[in-house]
């Protein structure tokens, strides 16, 4: 027979059985505290905005009071994917627009926050399955 607890707040009364009960034990135990997930989502929403520049992982870990290995897990876990992941992914698909733009590859390249022509050029490939001239030539053509 499940366990049941009353629980009075502000005037009613809840019945919390073991499954209730389960729940909350493997939230607290298991699920991330929410204020580092508040302090990730900050995080997330400083490298929209700066993504371009040179954004240390490093940095943003001890703005967010996390060991930078700890953080890294809690945005995996938030996103799907690493901070390093995610910057790169922002600066491609703001490559592709500037190249949509017209701008050179070589200005697209250093614009979007890249420092090499030559791992640029094999990231948009990755991402686009295009080399970054042939999209930009695909793109313009759309």
């Amino acid at each position: 027979m499940p366990a049941i607890v009353q629980i009075r707040t502000k005037g009613y009364i809840y019945t919390v059985t073991y499954f209730a009960n389960t729940v909350a034990h493997l939230t607290k135990h298991y699920l991330p505290n929410p204020q580092a997930i508040q302090q990730v989502i900050h995080a997330k929403q400083a490298i929209d905005t700066c993504f371009c520049e040179d954004v240390s992982i490093s940095a943003m870990a001890a703005n967010a009071h996390l060991s930078k290995f700890h953080f890294i897990r809690l945005f995996k876990r938030c996103y799907g994917i690493t901070p390093h992941q995610y910057i790169t992914e922002r600066r491609v698909q703001h490559a592709k627009a500037l190249l949509k733009q017209k701008h050179s590859v070589s200005s697209a390249c250093f614009a979007a926050g890249f420092t090499s022509e030559t791992s640029f050029a094999a990231l948009v490939k990755k991402h686009t399955g295009k080399s970054p001239s042939a999209w930009r030539k695909m793109s313009n053509f759309q």
